[in-house]
């Protein structure tokens, strides 16, 4: 016979387990801890915990028979919610970047953790109210094992297939949408209307300055500090690959650009090399460059074919 105490108290050790982890996760990401063990802490909470807790919010009843003598039961057992875990955290964590590109125009890691985190949590607090308004023989409480009931396959795989399906859906827009989503930096040339270039000035005379001007679009979710890099590469055709014989830099700046903004950059290029055709490229590095700046090691770069005569 249940106790006042056993129906007023909901059993919420998977619950609390949950609180636990999602605690110790932030605390090692947030302080920067050791990836083996930041990875798989973060997995769980980005993968498991968000839809386990918006499982256990909706089913706070375990599995129990309708009937003595029938096989079709009411619930869903610890295997079943394990499943549906899954794919209920892969709709949920989607729904969360898209939200966040949305409104902060990228998806910090950190943010998105964060945010998971809450709605992970949100959902433990609904569903441990939940449990403590159902009689205490019907609580969910979890076990090890493979439960003696039978499972109720078809309202488990059409609840899987529609986390799947929004799941998927989620990940094309997000993957098909616009290019600005898609990168988090746009390094552009631009004219004096502030529209990416279509004519480019492409012959320079030696030693006679000429404007050239680029724009730097932040998308990061961030404030973000940039340097960009423009060098005049003389190169030569090996076997169809591009190498680069010499290359002389022509200027170096340091950019501090707010989250969503896009700033300028106007520039001067007084070529003093021989005559010949060049190469004239930017490269932008996030907060610094390396000892030696060059395209494959560049976080953005644009490029121009040019004569200088």
């Amino acid at each position: 016979m249940s106790s006042i105490r056993d129906n007023y108290v909901p059993n919420v050790s998977d619950l609390t387990l949950v609180v636990v982890w999602i605690v110790v996760t932030l605390a090692v990401v947030f302080f920067d801890g050791p990836a083996v063990v930041r990875v798989p802490l973060g997995i769980v909470s980005v993968l498991v915990l968000p839809g386990y807790s918006l499982v256990a919010a909706l089913f706070p009843a375990g599995p129990t028979k309708l009937a003595a003598d029938e096989p079709v039961v009411k619930g869903i057992n610890l295997l079943e919610r394990g499943v549906v875990s899954i794919g209920a955290s892969l709709a949920l964590v989607v729904l969360m970047g898209i939200g966040l590109d949305y409104l902060l125009g990228g998806v910090p890691t950190e943010r998105l953790l964060a945010g998971v985190s809450t709605m992970t949590l949100v959902s433990v607090g609904i569903a441990s109210l939940r449990r403590r308004k159902v009689p205490v023989d019907d609580r969910y409480a979890p076990s090890i094992g493979v439960s003696s009931l039978p499972p109720r396959p078809d309202a488990l795989v059409i609840l899987l297939a529609v986390s799947i399906l929004f799941a998927g859906g989620a990940v094309a827009y997000t993957e098909l949408g616009t290019n600005e989503s898609a990168s988090l930096t746009e390094l552009y040339f631009v004219t004096n209307s502030d529209t990416e270039q279509e004519d480019y000035t492409t012959t320079f005379s030696q030693g006679t300055a000429e404007p050239v001007s680029l724009a730097v679009g932040n998308s990061e979710g961030e404030e973000t500090s940039y340097t960009v890099v423009g060098q005049l590469q003389q190169t030569n055709q090996e076997n169809g690959t591009v190498v680069v014989e010499e290359r002389a830099e022509l200027a170096r700046e340091e950019l501090v650009i707010a989250a969503g903004e896009t700033q300028r950059y106007n520039m001067t290029i007084e070529p003093d090399v021989p005559n010949g055709d060049y190469r004239l490229v930017f490269l932008l590095y996030k907060n610094g460059p390396p000892q030696e700046p060059q395209m494959s090691n560049a976080y953005r770069e644009v490029h121009l074919w040019v004569e200088i005569t």
